[in-house]
């Protein structure tokens, strides 16, 4: 068994295309996942795709003040400074969460797909951890 976590990711298509051409290298969260450098990431794209599209490994994971963190991020984070101060309304700590190791899935593994090979399987709504048998039945 590994002992790398594999967090399982629910990203919007805008955003995930971003992460797989390169111009997104920071997912940035309100909340902190339980999640270290080396740690694994399976990018879900969300509605309409619904698809697992891609594994990443975790470079970095940095915890500031909204306004310390952009100034990191700014480059990296694949959004505009007006959309990154909508999202981070009323936070008192934002989640930047470096991304490597960028490897798209040959064949994308389709929501049906997971479902048939994971019994009640849902996606979630922001992110979930993959259990060891979830992990193997996905080939990640």
């Amino acid at each position: 068994m590994s002992n790398t976590r594999i967090l399982l990711l629910s990203v919007k298509p805008e955003f995930a295309n971003r992460i797989l051409n390169g111009t997104k290298t920071v997912e940035l969260r309100r909340r902190l996942p339980k999640i270290e450098p080396g740690d694994k990431i399976a990018l879900y794209v969300s509605s309409p795709v619904k698809q697992l599209v891609a594994t990443l490994e975790i470079e970095n994971v940095k915890i500031e003040k909204p306004t310390m963190l952009w100034k990191v991020v700014a480059e990296k984070a694949g959004l505009s400074r007006l959309e990154y101060d909508r999202y981070f309304k009323g936070s008192t700590k934002a989640v930047g969460i470096f991304l490597k190791n960028v490897k798209q899935k040959g064949s994308p593994l389709t929501l049906a797909h997971m479902r048939s090979v994971i019994r009640g399987f849902h996606p979630p709504q922001s992110f979930r951890y993959l259990r060891e048998d979830e992990r193997l039945a996905l080939s990640i």
